[in-house]
């Protein structure tokens, strides 16, 4: 099928293409995804319209829609050749690559991103970060080079703190590692940030220790009961580590083929679209990523949950 302009809806995996290296890796892992799901794959090309000078249209531009339409066709070419048989379509457009891809994610199954772009239109660079903080779907950015996907060698790896987003994500990656055949990792971070502490430097008091780690355990133990409540028969297991969020999940990335985590935990303010963790793990994860919001509209978590990752304590 020839690139074409989008339809409104898009239903099926969605992946983001510029021509650039990053992004020939994610439409390799996109293919490989869709055939997976035995869903549709949609290689979409799009160009920053913000970035042509001045008073020009984007439709005049002089590699606009013709050059859109042929990098979104070596993208088609490519997944068709990795998986033959995939049901592959070509997406242009003249507009912003964020709004492109997220306007698509409001019916996707899933939206690929490559950790950044190289080639003409910049779809990829900071794309991925407006992306992955507005689409409407899970978003899997591709990062690294080792894009092999989950397994019953590396397992799929989630972040939990005990929030909503968390719990999402804690789901939807059991739901990845059950279809992959693949065991799951539920991690948890946790570490002592008493303002007594903080102020005479000293080390916090062995109960003060002992009491946020048994929290940290809590949320660990109800996430594993979560991925099991979902799939019984799952291989997870809980890895509660002491150390900031971001750090020790992109140390354990380094065994897992995928890290999924929530769009946002406990930490923020209301109508944050992407926390700190999440922001981090996009660009500094070894493995791919992918972010997760909760069904529900809220991102709060329930009343009487535990404290966030790297819990306080008081």
């Amino acid at each position: 099928m020839s690139a074409r302009e989008p339809a409104v809806a898009w239903h099926g995996v969605v992946v983001g293409y510029d021509g650039s290296a990053p992004a020939e890796r994610a439409v390799a892992w996109a293919a490989a995804e869709a055939a997976r799901r035995g869903v549709p794959l949609a290689v979409a090309s799009a160009t920053d319209v913000a970035g042509l000078v001045a008073g020009q249209d984007a439709a005049s531009w002089p590699a606009g829609a013709p050059r859109l339409a042929e990098l979104a066709g070596r993208g088609m070419a490519l997944a068709a050749a990795l998986v033959p048989g995939l049901d592959v379509h070509g997406l242009s457009r003249t507009q912003g690559a964020a709004g492109l891809l997220v306007e698509l994610s409001r019916t996707a199954d899933l939206v690929v991103l490559g950790s950044h772009g190289e080639a003409a239109g910049g779809l990829l660079g900071t794309v991925a970060f407006a992306v992955t903080a507005h689409a409407k779907c899970p978003v899997a950015v591709v990062t690294g080079t080792a894009c092999a996907p989950p397994g019953t060698e590396r397992g799929v790896l989630a972040g939990a703190d005990g929030s909503a987003g968390s719990l999402a994500a804690v789901r939807y990656a059991a739901d990845l590692a059950a279809a992959a055949g693949a065991p799951l990792t539920v991690a948890t971070a946790w570490r002592c940030t008493t303002a007594d502490t903080w102020v005479a430097g000293d080390t916090a008091d062995a109960a003060v220790v002992a009491g946020t780690h048994d929290v940290a355990a809590r949320i660990a133990d109800d996430a594993v009961a979560a991925a099991l409540a979902r799939h019984p028969g799952l291989r997870v297991r809980a890895e509660v580590a002491v150390g900031l969020p971001c750090p020790v999940l992109t140390t354990l990335a380094r065994d897992h083929a995928l890290l999924v985590v929530g769009a946002r935990g406990r930490g923020g303010f209301p109508g944050l679209l992407l926390g700190s963790v999440s922001h981090a793990a996009v660009h500094r994860s070894p493995c791919p990523v992918m972010v997760v919001r909760p069904l529900t509209t809220s991102a709060a978590a329930p009343p009487g949950a535990a404290l966030a990752t790297a819990p306080t304590a008081r």
